[in-house]
């Protein structure tokens, strides 16, 4: 999520132990299990890390 925007951006993330990303990350969000996108507008919960 970019700082004072409405938009979720994804990190780059190359499997379970990668936790770098991590490191980049702002927040997150859950996805159903399958879902690999989300359509342009979809509102999603953001949880801050």
């Amino acid at each position: 999520m970019l700082i004072g925007t409405d938009t979720v951006i994804p990190i780059d993330y190359h499997g379970s132990a990668h936790l770098n990303s991590y490191s980049e990350a702002f927040g997150i969000i859950a996805l159903d299990e399958g879902v690999f996108e989300i359509p342009a507008g979809e509102i999603v919960y953001v949880r801050q890390i």
